[in-house]
C-alpha cells in the first residue's frame, strides 16, 4: 500500500515537472516570437515615431504628447512603452483610440512601476481587458505620482 502510494506520488511529481517544463517552453516562445515581432516594427520605424522614440531616449519630449495619427499595433505599442518607462520630461501622454488591445495594456500598465514623472495617461476607447485592469491596479499601488488614468470605454 505504502508502495503504491509512493509510486503514484512519484508519477504525480513526473507530471508536475513535464507541465511546468512545457508551460516555461511556451513562454520563452511567445517572448521570443513577441521581442522578434518588435525588433522587426522597429526596422520600419521611422518618421513622427522615430522622433517620438529619440526624444523620449533623451529626456527632450514636450511635457503633453499625444499620438494622434500614428498607428500604433502591438510591436510598436511594447516599444513606446519602454522608452516611456524611464523618461523624465513627459507628464502627459494620450494613447486614446489606438486600438490597443489587452497584451499591449499590461506593457502600458508596467510603465507606471518605472516611469516617476508622469502624471496623466489617457488610454480612453482602446480594447483592454480584465489582463490591463489587474496589471494597473497592481501598478497603481507601487506608482505615486499619476493623478488621472482614463479607461472610458475600454
Amino acid at each position: 500500500m505504502a508502495k503504491e502510494r509512493e509510486e503514484k506520488e512519484r508519477k504525480k511529481k513526473i507530471r508536475d515537472a513535464e507541465r511546468d517544463n512545457e508551460k516555461r517552453q511556451k513562454l520563452a516562445a511567445d517572448f521570443a516570437k513577441k521581442k522578434a515581432e518588435e525588433e522587426e516594427s522597429s526596422k520600419k520605424l521611422s518618421g513622427r515615431m522615430l522622433m517620438m522614440l529619440k526624444k523620449l531616449s533623451n529626456h527632450t519630449t514636450p511635457k503633453e504628447f499625444s499620438l494622434s495619427g500614428l498607428d500604433l499595433g502591438g510591436p510598436r505599442t511594447g516599444i513606446l512603452a519602454r522608452h516611456v518607462a524611464f523618461n523624465k520630461s513627459l507628464t502627459q501622454l494620450d494613447l486614446s483610440r489606438k486600438s490597443i488591445h489587452d497584451n499591449e495594456g499590461v506593457d502600458i500598465a508596467k510603465i507606471l512601476f518605472s516611469n516617476k514623472v508622469l502624471r496623466t495617461l489617457q488610454l480612453e476607447g482602446n480594447c483592454l481587458g480584465p489582463k490591463s485592469a489587474k496589471e494597473f491596479g497592481i501598478a497603481l499601488r507601487v506608482n505615486t505620482t499619476l493623478r488621472f488614468l482614463d479607461l472610458e470605454s475600454n
